[in-house]
């Protein structure tokens, strides 16, 4: 079931500002991101051999200050902790007589979601509560909003996703992952996690076009270009208080109590028990995985720029609320 692959766990140190990122393999595929020579990537992937190696975070290369967006746009990715996030944000801002809520079902047409955030007439703007891609805005005449979200390891992100969906396809209720794997199912087969779009997380910072539903260099290129043009804050599952305090200093209109309100609250919407995937299967997993992971890395060198940026630039950053 794939190359042999040994993957040692993803570690980050942000002591002295640098995030040492380990990832042990025997064999890799290379690719080049066009347009995007800043981003920090091992030389050893233009000969395909992958190697021990090291990203340094060039400080102050992305600014986080106080931000004042009239409309917030949440990029909500399934299995990325959004209904514990929502379930503490909600109660902040049904609070806040300055700010609306928008609600949207999953498949309402790009169109549509400009329409109703354009004819919201409250003074801030936040949503909304499903998940949603990417939408350029503009394109309707419409003034494109801030954009923050949640990522997760992929290769947790998988494990976890493939669990979730299990109750909603006939005949997987029951499957474990390892199995779905062995009997090659729909769900679970090499495309699927390769470039299928039951696994895509590019898809809702990519956008609505055909390029955006499978996961490939155009749909990977195009959502780090979105983020780097509209997106804020994007902050990571594993460090989910600092993404919290990140989100809270960087936007107080809306998120002014917000670390407080997650400090011990119960994660939402988690199976109590699912079977543990074997070694051999996350072997096979993290194989497919290459574009997730290196617009994962990007993320998260991005966030850790952002939370050093928002201490140096934000006063009281540490203080008795934190």
């Amino acid at each position: 079931m794939g190359k042999n692959i040994h993957l040692s766990k993803v570690s980050l140190v942000a002591a002295g500002l640098i995030v040492t990122i380990i990832f042990v393999c025997t064999s890799y595929i290379p690719f080049v991101i066009e347009s995007h020579e800043n981003i920090l990537l091992p030389s050893s992937r233009k000969t395909g051999v992958c190697n021990n190696f090291q990203v340094s975070i060039k400080q102050e290369s992305v600014s986080m200050e106080i931000r004042k967006p009239q409309t917030l746009f949440y990029s909500r990715i399934m299995k990325t902790g959004s209904n514990t996030f929502l379930s503490i944000v909600k109660p902040l801002i049904n609070a806040n007589k300055r700010c609306a809520m928008i609600k949207l079902p999953m498949d309402v047409p790009e169109a549509d979601v400009a329409g109703n955030y354009s004819s919201t007439k409250a003074e801030l703007v936040f949503g909304p509560e499903d998940h949603v891609p990417f939408v350029n805005f503009t394109r309707f005449g419409v003034e494109m909003p801030e954009y923050f979200s949640f990522i997760r390891d992929p290769l947790d992100h998988v494990v976890s996703a493939y669990y979730h969906q299990t109750k909603f396809f006939e005949g997987y209720m029951n499957t474990s992952l390892d199995m779905c794997l062995e009997q090659a199912k729909p769900l679970c087969s090499e495309g699927s996690f390769s470039q299928g779009d039951a696994f895509n997380v590019f898809k809702y910072f990519c956008g609505y076009g055909n390029d955006c539903h499978r996961k490939s260099l155009v749909s990977l290129n195009k959502a780090i270009q979105n983020v780097d043009r509209y997106y804020g804050v994007v902050g990571i599952v594993e460090d989910y208080m600092e993404t919290l305090k990140v989100l809270e200093l960087a936007y107080p209109d809306y998120f002014t109590g917000l670390y407080k309100a997650g400090k011990g609250k119960r994660k939402q919407n988690v199976r109590q028990s699912k079977p543990e995937t074997t070694e051999r299967s996350l072997q096979y997993l993290h194989l497919h995985l290459s574009l997730d992971y290196e617009f994962y890395f990007f993320i998260k060198r991005r966030f850790y720029e952002h939370l050093y940026s928002i201490k140096k630039h934000v006063s009281g950053f540490g203080g008795s609320s934190f």
